[in-house]
Parts: C-alpha cells; sequence; structure tokens
C-alpha cells in the first residue's frame, strides 16, 4: 500500500494508504527526478537529473533513502549524464538508463556498490533510451526513441531484431519472466 511519485524540482510524493492521501517528502535537489524505485518499504532510489542545453550535456541525480524517504542523500560526486530509469535487485546491484554521450556512449550504467559508483556497460550509442526491463543484473532488454530496441545478455549490450515502424519512441517496456 505503500508508493512513491517523483517529479519536477525535486520532488518526492509519498503515499501509505495506496494513493488515497500524498505526503510530500523533502529533497536537497532541484532537477527533474524520472524515476523511483523502492527495494522494500525503507530502501529506495529516486533518479533524475538536469540538461545543460548549450553545452548538450547533462548532470544525473540519484538519492537514496533507508528510512522509507524520511530522508533522501544525493549520491556525492555522481559522475554520470541525466538518468531516466533506475532500478535494484538487491542494497548494492543495480542499473540506470541515462542520456548517451561522448563519455558514456551506451547510456546503460550498472552498479555494484549501492549506486555510489557507476560503470558505463559497453555498446553502441543510441538515438536515446527512454525505457528498461531486467530480469536479473545481466539480462533484459532497453527501449528508446524512433522504435530502437536492444537486449542485454550477460551483461553485454547489443541490438535486438524489431520490426516495427520507425520514427515511433517506444516509453515504456516491462519485462514478465518466465512462470514455473
Amino acid at each position: 500500500r505503500c508508493g512513491w511519485a517523483g517529479g519536477d524540482r525535486g520532488t518526492i510524493w509519498h503515499t501509505e494508504d495506496g494513493g488515497a492521501r500524498w505526503g510530500l517528502q523533502r529533497t536537497e535537489v532541484t532537477c527533474r527526478l524520472e524515476s523511483v524505485f523502492f527495494l522494500d518499504s525503507q530502501t529506495g532510489w529516486a533518479a533524475g537529473g538536469s540538461s545543460h542545453p548549450y553545452l548538450h550535456t547533462s548532470s544525473g541525480v540519484l538519492l537514496a533513502t533507508r528510512d522509507g524517504g524520511q530522508h533522501w542523500n544525493a549520491v556525492p560526486k555522481l559522475l554520470v549524464p541525466a538518468l531516466k530509469r533506475v532500478r535494484f535487485f538487491n542494497s548494492k546491484r543495480g542499473w540506470a538508463i541515462g542520456s548517451p554521450s561522448a563519455m558514456f556512449p551506451s547510456g546503460l550504467f550498472t552498479t555494484d556498490s549501492g549506486g555510489q559508483a557507476w560503470e558505463c556497460v559497453p555498446g553502441p550509442r543510441p538515438v536515446g533510451w527512454l525505457s528498461g526491463g531486467f530480469w536479473d543484473p545481466l539480462n533484459g532488454a532497453l527501449a528508446g526513441r524512433d522504435s530502437q530496441v536492444a537486449v542485454v545478455q550477460q551483461g553485454v549490450l547489443g541490438p535486438a531484431e524489431v520490426s516495427l515502424p520507425p520514427f515511433r519512441d517506444l516509453e515504456r517496456l516491462k519485462l514478465i519472466g518466465p512462470s514455473y
């Protein structure tokens, strides 16, 4: 019944009754927060960032909480572009999708330090990822602008075979694991 929503100017809203009432949780950031992910009712992250239009760059922001959002702490010295999505599998291992750049061509990042440090997954520079889904820390898929889709297998990013019309943005991707 708990939930969180992120938005413009560092806004995070929280509900404890399935969405009937929402309360504002304070953050120290003023950028847009694009993604919120919680492992449980206490441990969560919020990701986003700011664009620098004249420089054609962006700066990523990652906030973490261990007390259900009573306190959100920015990860210091974060060296990633603006982030679109974040997902964790446990308190250490996770992935994030950001804006591709010359320094981070694939726009896909992994962490094994709870978000304190990120590595860019090698791969081609996409038009821009908008969403992704992962079954586990090494396997998943990405979707983005101009019908672009990619697959991640054993931590390696590669193209996926897709027969979608071009010039369509794929904004949400949800993967469902096999049933046993």
